[in-house]
């Protein structure tokens, strides 16, 4: 599972970029959703940028929440995209709103803060289900024991002659040369898959910086990262590499750009967030509801292989924060359950 933003066999680029457009009356309004993301957003605000998200905006609050509608749920990702303090009247105001359209409520990826906010203002059930994985870049992840196994990756990428630049101007060429880097990546995933929005690498680029690897004078990885304002920091958000990039060439991705950022001077990196390896907290649940949910939590772990890319990410030594799901229910039924699977794109084959 990468419970970071991915990408499936279709739409095509082209595609994506034309229904990403279409979502929105108008450019103003897409640059505003943008600019709301970079300045309030969570790693999993991110996904409001979908084309199968919906916005609600209160015109009294500066802010938005993105959703889909799916088998009668409205399905959030993340906290509410405005300040702290405005978020439990958005988020009251969206409660109202989803009353009047008979829409039940699951908030996916959201803080402890939020969550106990939410729990205080009538929502039913907490369950702690990942974490957020993040990073001082003033610390250097391949200092000490601790840094073994990075080491050993990024010593054998650049051994191979993998180097590491950033992308800092307008290239349709080396721009095409990234793009195939992810079509050669998607084309090499198999088996069941979980994903919550489409790629698309250059669009909406404000607050977007991109890292590419390159082996000899192909391009053989890509990195991509998200300004979030609200951190201080960045997400590191699309990281892919060639099927047949040296070994190493991911780490060294991420290696050079978080060193990038130590020299700026930036404190925060976000490597979004993973499933944990058990579900923690349950609140408002039966105790026949929660045996049930950690029991489907566990099978799921196995067939989606949930704990493969957090492993990945554990090489960097991250600082962890728990994150929940929240329900406007004391029940979880078939309609949040079908709700959350068709709001992250389950597919078994």
């Amino acid at each position: 599972m990468n419970i970071e933003v991915d990408i499936t066999e279709d739409p095509t680029p082209e595609e994506k970029s034309e229904n990403l457009s279409d979502s929105f009356e108008n450019v103003d309004e897409r640059a505003l959703l943008v600019s709301d993301i970079q300045r309030f957003g969570s790693p999993a605000s991110i996904t409001l940028l979908d084309s199968a998200f919906k916005t609600f905006k209160d015109p009294s609050i500066d802010g938005v929440i993105g959703y889909r509608i799916e088998f009668g749920c409205a399905v959030v990702f993340g906290d509410p995209v405005c300040s702290k303090e405005d978020a439990p009247a958005l988020a009251l105001a969206f409660a109202e709103f989803c009353k009047k359209e008979g829409l039940k409520i699951v908030y996916a990826i959201v803080s402890k803060e939020f969550a106990n906010t939410a729990l205080q203002n009538n929502y039913k059930a907490l369950i702690e289900f990942g974490e957020v994985l993040s990073i001082n870049p003033q610390r250097d992840p391949q200092k000490g024991s601790k840094g073994r196994e990075l080491r050993k990756k990024v010593y054998h990428s650049t051994r191979e002659g993998v180097t590491v630049e950033e992308y800092l101007w307008q290239d349709e060429k080396l721009e095409r040369s990234l793009e195939e880097v992810a079509v050669s990546w998607l084309k090499a995933r198999q088996g069941p898959q979980i994903y919550m929005a489409h790629l698309n690498l250059f669009s909406d680029r404000l607050g977007k910086r991109w890292f590419y690897a390159k082996k000899g004078n192909r391009v053989v990885g890509v990195l991509l990262l998200n300004r979030l304002e609200a951190c201080q920091g960045w997400l590191l958000h699309l990281l892919l590499a060639n099927p047949d990039a040296p070994l190493g060439t991911t780490e060294l991705l991420v290696a050079k750009a978080l060193e990038q950022l130590c020299q700026e001077g930036c404190t925060y990196a976000t490597f979004g967030v993973m499933p944990g390896s058990t579900l923690g907290e349950i609140v408002g649940l039966g105790s026949f509801t929660t045996w049930v949910t950690r029991r489907v939590f566990n099978i799921s772990k196995r067939i989606f292989n949930l704990d493969k890319r957090k492993r990945y990410w554990k090489k960097f030594s991250p600082d962890c924060e728990p994150s929940y799901f929240v329900f406007s229910e004391s029940t979880i039924g078939v309609r949040e359950i079908l709700g959350i699977m068709r709001s992250m794109n389950v597919s078994v084959y």
